[in-house]
């Protein structure tokens, strides 16, 4: 009996020495979490805010200032690699609006061309061919893996200081915020021309994709492919 009482009293012991530590484990996390919401929450907001004015639906196509160049986003392709996704398309075809409208002369259409039968460049070139675009008023970017190596070439390939931005009002922010830091001047196009079964999962990897950004633009500037100049 008194053997049984001793090891109550030593577990009541040992549970009251582990309620601290449950404690300061607990705050430790809330306040590392905190550390990383706070500036996500912060940084989105703050680029959301100063680049929303520049932002403009079809509807408002009619304000966007003549631009010599407009810039597509890659933006995946099908199962096969042969057509534009969804969300593609819907760019491609809001850079032919602009462009039949005399908004943007030109087009460069920036993608990823890493792997073997999987040529975004060329997909979009020949998609807006199609479309009535002159192929002469098409370049295409191979090297444009992401958003930050799209403005980045855009500036130091193809000498691009002024620029109409073509994606989809989720992506526009960041992409607006990118180019602009990277010494373009930029409106930008939504091409937000469907419901998006991805649309969520679009918004929140934005979120966090917006962090990246900020710290490739002010940190830790990352190594992008470049190459021969082209004038166009």
């Amino acid at each position: 009996m008194f053997r049984k009482l001793r090891s109550i009293n030593l577990i009541y012991k040992l549970k009251r020495t582990l309620r601290p530590s449950k404690r300061l484990l607990i705050s430790i996390f809330l306040f590392l979490f905190g550390l990383i919401i706070i500036p996500l929450f912060v940084v989105n907001f703050y680029v959301r805010k100063e680049f929303q004015e520049i932002i403009y639906p079809e509807a408002e196509f009619q304000n966007i200032s003549d631009t010599r160049v407009g810039i597509v986003f890659g933006a995946g392709l099908d199962k096969k690699a042969e057509n534009p996704s969804i969300i593609l398309r819907d760019r491609l075809d809001t850079a032919v609006i602009l462009y039949n409208s005399g908004k943007v002369q030109k087009l460069i259409v920036s993608g990823d061309n890493r792997f073997i039968n999987y040529d975004e460049p060329t997909v979009m070139y020949e998609y807006l061919v199609k479309e009535g675009v002159s192929e002469f008023d098409i370049e295409r970017d191979f090297a444009g893996r992401n958003t930050y190596d799209t403005c980045f070439r855009a500036k130091e390939i193809f000498g691009v200081s002024e620029a109409v931005l073509i994606s989809q009002e989720f992506h526009l922010p960041r992409a607006l915020f990118t180019c602009q830091n990277l010494g373009i001047q930029v409106q930008g196009a939504s091409a937000d021309r469907n419901i998006y079964v991805k649309r969520y999962y679009n918004n929140f990897r934005e979120t966090f994709a917006m962090i990246d950004t900020f710290i490739k633009v002010y940190i830790s500037p990352p190594e992008v492919i470049l190459g021969d100049k082209i004038v166009i």
